[in-house]
């Protein structure tokens, strides 16, 4: 049997508001020395919301950190498999800034196209020889915006369940006009528009 009173239990500190710190070989030693003291005949668990700090004589519990649920906390930088492919997946620093990098120089949209693609860009031009509907972006990311200038008269976009336009109304823009927009989970939302004609 343990010496207790050479292994007594010097100090617990109780802070409010913060999460329970403990080393867990500590922990269960004061378990194993207060069952042999006739203090507890079971190993009981510690259920405390707050932070805790445990001391026995000569030896401190200082290095790792223990939450209530049993759980610890990270401490180290977090290193993801790849880019979201979920809403609700993590985004890594490349996926962020590759967004964030989009390029400004123009890109032309296909002459007739109805569902441009906007992948990869801000800023897109219309050149249709015809009169051409738009009725939705194509691969656009949840959150980018994008700027269309209309080089040509024969273009409108449409204002339907992909696109919602300022007054529930189709853009008939003139050539030189202009509008941007912005997506939201699967619309893309019109957030102003410049009539240059």
């Amino acid at each position: 049997m343990r010496d207790w009173k050479n292994r007594r239990l010097k100090r617990v500190e109780h802070e409010e508001g913060k999460n329970t710190t403990a080393n867990i070989e500590l922990m269960q030693e004061i378990e194993e020395l207060a069952k042999e003291a006739g203090l507890r005949e079971e190993p009981t668990v510690l259920k405390v919301p707050s932070q805790i700090k445990i001391e026995l004589e000569g030896k401190a519990a200082e290095a790792d950190v223990l939450k209530a649920d049993g759980s610890r906390a990270m401490t180290g930088p977090l290193t993801l498999s790849g880019a979201p492919t979920s809403d609700l997946h993590a985004a890594t620093k490349k996926y962020v800034d590759d967004s964030e990098s989009l390029p400004w120089t123009p890109q032309t949209f296909s002459d007739g196209d109805t569902t441009p693609s906007v992948s990869g860009g801000r800023v897109f031009r219309t050149t249709n020889t015809s009169a051409t509907t738009i009725t939705n972006f194509d691969d656009g990311a949840d959150g980018q915006e994008i700027i269309i200038q209309v080089n040509d008269s024969n273009t409108t976009i449409q204002n339907n369940s992909n696109i919602k336009l300022q007054g529930g109304q189709n853009f008939t823009p003139a050539q030189y006009d202009t509008i941007m927009l912005s997506k939201l989970s699967t619309y893309w939302l019109e957030e102003s528009r410049s009539l240059n004609s």
